[in-house]
């Protein structure tokens, strides 16, 4: 058995929220993956990877915050 199945039910909103999460990553990644493997001159290639990276980062602060039970920017931000 795997961890995932000893875990307790999730919140179905969450799971909802986090698995939506996961696609827009999934599609970030397509997208870069795409980029590597099209030949496309340096400064394109460069900048595009740059653009998907800060998606990316971006993309995973927000799972990082579902994870710890805010569903949203502000309110991770918000001192208790």
């Amino acid at each position: 058995m795997t961890t995932l199945e000893h875990a307790p039910p999730a919140d179905t909103e969450l799971s909802a929220a986090v698995e939506a999460q996961m696609g827009k990553i999934l599609t970030e990644l397509g997208a870069a993956l795409g980029v590597l493997l099209h030949e496309l001159d340096g400064s394109s290639r460069d900048s595009m990877l740059l653009m998907a990276t800060r998606r990316l980062d971006h993309l995973a602060e927000q799972l990082r915050h579902l994870a710890l039970g805010f569903t949203t920017a502000d309110e991770a931000s918000t001192p208790n």
